[in-house]
């Protein structure tokens, strides 16, 4: 289609969620993870159209993940002024990112489902929406009239500046840069608020928004950080190519020089993105023999 320009081609790739039993001998199905741009709206998505993979939750809260809900939870209490008894609603994420815990702690209650609610989160839920225009607005209509709603999700202007295309995998269909999710915003009749980064997840964009308010200094200079790294509306996006590569070969240059050396290199966890990842490097046992991983129901199991 015209409406859309190619990103990227990372071929074939198993779900992200793909761990097989060590002695299980079938070969793991494998998806076309293609990414494209929409020159309408900037959303950056996985070309095929494939049906939602059901991906089982593998992995457990980290330390790291309780803490981020935490300090998550704090600064949202700060800046929106978020009192004892107000009501919450929560998206989920396949993966279990959740901050239920930490709203209930301070005092945060959650909506029935008939009650409209004064906070609504959605944590790393809609990069999995097929639908996502319905699945946004159905969210958005949880929302009490003088209600916050709040995102945090993969940061597309990370993955394209910095080159961090191991975000991209099957079951993970959209990639969001704070263009393309104002614009969202915006079809349903709400405004950014504030917008930040955060280090979940090795880097992620939070867009506060309302039906009413204004904008606060973040938001501009968000959008103008976007298009002067060219991954604005119409950027060019073609140097992540350049960077893939590159990374390709400085990875696959140090595990070889490792082996060579008689070193032996494991990894440490074992993240749906590592699953891509390894994938597209071409790497096998004989240069990473094992990685560990906190999960049970990862272990004695093969990436």
């Amino acid at each position: 289609s015209d409406l859309f320009s190619h990103v990227i081609d990372l071929g074939h790739q198993p779900s992200g969620t793909s761990f097989p039993l060590l002695d299980d001998p079938r070969t793991e199905p494998t998806y076309p993870v293609d990414l494209w741009r929409c020159d309408r709206c900037g959303l950056l998505q996985l070309g095929d159209r494939f049906s939602q993979i059901e991906e089982e939750i593998s992995g457990v809260r980290s330390a790291t993940h309780a803490a981020h809900a935490k300090s998550g939870t704090e600064a949202l209490i700060s800046e929106l002024n978020l009192q004892p008894g107000m009501t919450y609603a929560h998206t989920r994420s396949p993966h279990g990112d959740g901050w239920e815990v930490e709203l209930e702690a301070a005092g945060l209650l959650p909506a029935r489902k008939d009650q409209p609610a004064e906070l609504v989160l959605d944590i790393f839920g809609f990069m999995h929406s097929e639908n996502f225009d319905h699945d946004f607005g159905e969210t958005l209509e949880k929302m009490a009239p003088n209600g916050y709603f709040v995102i945090e999700t993969h940061d597309a202007f990370q993955l394209i500046s910095q080159g961090e295309f191991d975000t991209i995998r099957v079951g993970h269909p959209l990639y969001f840069r704070a263009h393309s999710l104002i614009s969202a915003l915006q079809r349903h009749g709400f405004a950014p608020i504030s917008c930040s980064t955060t280090a979940a997840h090795g880097g992620a964009l939070k867009l506060v928004a309302a039906k009413e308010g204004s904008a606060d200094a973040s938001v501009a200079a968000r959008l103008t950080a976007e298009v002067a790294a060219g991954v604005g509306p119409g950027g060019d996006l073609s140097g992540i190519a350049q960077r893939m590569i590159s990374t390709k070969s400085k990875l696959l240059d140090f595990l070889h020089s490792q082996q060579e050396a008689g070193v032996h290199v494991a990894g440490y966890g074992a993240p749906s993105r590592g699953v891509g990842l390894l994938n597209w490097l071409g790497v096998t046992s004989d240069l990473l023999p094992y990685t560990a991983d906190l999960s049970p129901a990862k272990q004695g199991r093969r990436i």
